[in-house]
């Protein structure tokens, strides 16, 4: 078992001999089986415990028996109580959800100040099979069909190779001690329900489940890496992306692919702002003809925007500058940075988003613009167009930002101080 263990961390290059790994220890069956595992390594590591405090004496008891253990055997040991109850009602989440967010929190803190550069669960094959029947009940692209992957980030599962079975054997085999939890007994979460009733039902047709998707697990990993390849290559030719927004060229998109992949392509791409597939079928649907639609995610809104499609942060502020003066005449200019001339400016300034009817002399113009015209003329988007805010000296728009100065308030030979915006 030793030398499995080792040859499986080997081969998926889960761990360097040098690298100093935590171990996520909750002093049952599957994470005792991987300490024992690891106390017998030479690796440099410590152990993690959560108390959740979820089952009152229970759940110091299993504190206190990791603890003993880490004691006894010489290793590092790092715990920490939290009011789980509290924080879920608190943030509106799942008592599951509020124990993994906690969790995962606070595996971050200790793993960045105590120099850790790897986090070891003890995720085995059941926990791919119940994964992946949770992904397609809930609904799941390729990425969910992957189920738990050896590695992700500084996450590593290094007894994936192993089923349930084979983890009870060796630990009855060698007798060792772990703690029984009986939340695992219950059926009040809907991993449980499946590890209960559905994963039996299956077996029954297929005695070795356990394998069968943990080797899908594996085929599909390796798809989905070369699938995303050529996603990400398409997307340096469609999307433009930077901090504050991304853009998605619809025309470039019907020419890469037909209307029946349209939706397939935003989903892959638009993921990750929490967009669904219902919601890019719907934006698809119309091909894209729905200018001035705006679509909604629960951290993102989607406009439509004639060829384009704009994603932004729903809670995106308004633009910020810094404003200064001096007497230096700028020798070249930057794009972003604005310069007007101070002596002409009554202060203070008053910085206020656009209104309809603002109107402005933009610079090299001889008339003056509405800003709403400035806007088309421009083809400014949507989203862009409620961030633009104006700078008024007295009653006169001085700078449409971050566009255009007025004409009036440009850097003349005569300037001597100098207002910069940036």
């Amino acid at each position: 078992m030793q030398h499995s263990f080792e040859q499986y961390i080997s081969q998926n290059n889960l761990a360097k001999p040098k690298d100093k790994i935590l171990l996520a220890i909750s002093g049952g069956i599957d994470s005792m089986f991987m300490l024992h595992l690891f106390a017998k390594n030479t690796f440099h590591f410590a152990v993690a415990h959560c108390n959740f405090c979820l089952r009152k004496n229970e759940s110091d008891a299993d504190e206190k028996f990791v603890k003993d253990f880490c004691k006894k055997n010489k290793i590092d040991f790092f715990s920490q109580q939290f009011d789980t109850k509290t924080f879920a009602k608190k943030n509106k989440l799942s008592t599951q959800m509020a124990a993994r967010k906690l969790r995962y929190d606070w595996f971050d803190e200790l793993m960045k100040k105590n120099k850790f550069k790897l986090l070891a669960t003890a995720h085995h094959q059941n926990d791919v099979a119940e994964t992946v029947l949770i992904n397609l009940t809930r609904g799941t692209g390729l990425a969910g069909l992957q189920g738990i992957l050896p590695k992700q980030g500084k996450i590593i599962r290094p007894i994936l190779f192993l089923n349930k079975n084979e983890i009870e054997e060796y630990v009855k085999k060698n007798k060792l001690k772990f703690r029984e939890d009986s939340s695992n007994k219950k059926d009040d979460y809907m991993r449980n329900k499946i590890r209960h009733h559905v994963i039996p039902e299956l077996k029954y047709f297929n005695p070795s489940l356990e394998k069968t998707f943990a080797d899908f697990s594996k085929l599909m990993e390796f798809s989905y890496k070369i699938f995303e390849l050529k996603i990400e290559e398409l997307k340096h030719q469609i999307v433009s992306e930077n901090k504050i927004r991304i853009s998605i060229d619809v025309l470039k998109l019907k020419e890469k692919f037909g209307p029946k992949f349209h939706a397939f392509f935003l989903f892959e791409t638009l993921k990750k702002y929490s967009f669904n597939f219902e919601q890019c079928q719907q934006i698809a649907e119309k091909n894209f003809k729905n200018t001035g639609a705006i679509f909604h995610s629960s951290t993102n809104q989607l406009l439509i925007d004639r060829n384009k499609l704009i994603v932004s942060l729903i809670d995106d502020e308004m633009l910020s500058f810094d404003i200064s003066i001096s007497n230096k005449i700028p020798k070249q200019f930057t794009e972003n940075i604005f310069y007007l001339d101070a002596d002409k400016l009554n202060f203070p300034l008053q910085f206020r988003g656009w209104k309809s009817g603002d109107k402005f002399m933009p610079l090299g113009m001889k008339n003056f613009k509405k800003v709403s015209d400035f806007f088309i003329d421009k083809k400014i988007s949507r989203t862009d167009k409620n961030k633009a805010m104006v700078v008024l000296s007295g009653k006169e728009i001085i700078a449409l930002l971050p566009y255009q100065i007025d004409e009036r308030f440009k850097l003349t030979p005569q300037t001597k101080n100098v207002l910069k915006i940036t």
